[in-house]
């Protein structure tokens, strides 16, 4: 039986909570849908995932100011 590669894991969290970046990716359509079979979304509220705490990749959004 051949082994099927591990999908990258990826988590997109925030600092801030006005979610633009994050509504971007989704409107990408189809076209984030087909970036997505290539990696396994493990952490991003937008759409209830459960939480995880062992990813590959975080994308952080947001800014923080002092």
């Amino acid at each position: 039986m051949a082994s099927q590669s591990k999908k990258t894991k990826i988590a997109l969290l925030d600092l801030a909570s006005c979610t633009g970046c994050e509504v971007n990716l989704l409107r990408l359509g189809s076209r984030f849908l087909e970036l997505a079979e290539h990696f396994e979304i493990a952490d991003w509220h937008m759409l209830q995932r459960d939480k995880d705490t062992d990813y590959d990749v975080v994308f952080v959004e947001g800014l923080c100011v002092q």
